[in-house]
C-alpha cells in the first residue's frame, strides 16, 4: 500500500470514529437534559392529579377532543388551564389527544420530546395521535405509577 492510500485510510477512519463519539455525546446530554430525570414519585401524582382536572374540563365542555395548548397560549385563552399546569415550569404543551388521553409535553431535546401520559378508563396509549407534532409512530411510553406513563417521541 502507499502512503496516500494509507493516509486516505487514517483520515476516513478518524471521520467516522468522530461522528460515533459526536452521536454518543448528544444521545447522552439529552438524557441529562431532560426535566423527567429530576422527577420523583410524588411528582408522578401530582401529574396523575392534574390529568384528573384537565379531564373534569374536559367533562364540562372547557376543552375538546385534540385540543392543544402551548405555554403561549394558556396564558390568555385558557386560564384553567394554566392554573393546572404553572405548577411545573418546563411543560411546554397540553394535548388532549382522546377524552380518556391527555399528553403534556416538556421542551424538545434533539429532535425528541418527551413527557408525560395521563389516561383513565384504561384507554389504550397508542404509538401515533393526530395533530401532536410528532412523527408517526414514534410515541413510546413507560408506566411510573398506575395511568402515568413517561413518554418519548420523535419530531
Amino acid at each position: 500500500m502507499n502512503e496516500s492510500k494509507i493516509w486516505k485510510v487514517i483520515f476516513y477512519s478518524m471521520g467516522i470514529i468522530s461522528v460515533i463519539i459526536l452521536g454518543v455525546c448528544i444521545y447522552a446530554m439529552s438524557a441529562f437534559l431532560s426535566p423527567f430525570n429530576s422527577l420523583n414519585k410524588n411528582d408522578y401524582q401530582s401529574f396523575q392529579d392534574m390529568g384528573n382536572q384537565l379531564f373534569l374540563l374536559y367533562d364540562d365542555g372547557y376543552l375538546k377532543t385534540g385540543e392543544y395548548v402551548g405555554t403561549a397560549d394558556y396564558d390568555k385563552e385558557k386560564p384553567k388551564v394554566k392554573t393546572i399546569l404553572s405548577k411545573y415550569k418546563f411543560i411546554n404543551s397540553m394535548y388532549l389527544v382522546d377524552k380518556d388521553v391527555v399528553l403534556i409535553s416538556f421542551d424538545a431535546n434533539f429532535q425528541s420530546v418527551d413527557g408525560i401520559a395521563i389516561r383513565r378508563n384504561n384507554a389504550e396509549l397508542k404509538k401515533t395521535y393526530k395533530g401532536t407534532g410528532f412523527d408517526e409512530g414514534t410515541l413510546n411510553y413507560t408506566e411510573l405509577i398506575p395511568n402515568v406513563f413517561h413518554f418519548r417521541a420523535g419530531l
